[in-house]
């Protein structure tokens, strides 16, 4: 298989291993905004498989593009529109094209949706360390309350013993 039909190839598989992490990404932020923790867990379990796959299918990706570019200074500057124009069959350069530009769509929702995910995450995180910090603070014993008469008393003075004059004494 010539080196462009090959990059070809191997975008489409990229491309699909994209699909496939919006999807996990959607299913993710859903999972976050349930706090569904058991499916936050499964979901990055399922993203590492993914993004392990794509790392792969990259480096494949980079050598192929080294190899059709000829000098090795070139390679190491050449951009995915320079390596298509390179292309000497004009079927293949509209796929190297449409290919590269759904990737190129796909990846930066891709992006987006990561950085709304991690948000997301941070928020939560937020949210239960706040709810952590109200747990954590005084005894209801110990904080101001209103009297019937309406005013504030102290947390002691309010306690169910003190309202009834007894004491609990073993």
């Amino acid at each position: 298989m010539a080196a462009f039909e090959k990059l070809v190839r191997l975008l489409e598989k990229e491309l699909n291993q994209q699909d496939k992490l919006l999807e996990i990404l959607t299913r993710e932020r859903a999972a976050i905004v349930k706090m569904n923790q058991e499916e936050v867990e499964k979901v990055a379990v399922e993203k590492q498989k993914v993004l392990e796959v794509s790392q792969t299918l990259e480096d494949e990706r980079g050598k192929v593009m080294a190899s059709i570019v000829s000098d090795e200074e070139d390679a190491k500057s050449a951009t995915f529109k320079t390596i298509v124009a390179q292309c000497p069959k004009p079927d293949v350069k509209v796929q190297l094209k449409t290919v590269g530009a759904e990737l190129k769509q796909v990846a930066e929702n891709v992006k987006e949706l990561n950085d709304h995910n991690g948000l997301l995450l941070k928020q939560s995180l937020g949210l239960i360390a706040s709810t952590l910090s109200i747990f954590r603070s005084a005894p209801v014993s110990e904080l101001p309350a209103y009297s019937r008469s309406g005013s504030v008393e102290d947390g002691d003075a309010n306690s169910v013993g003190a309202r009834r004059g007894t004491s609990r004494q073993a």
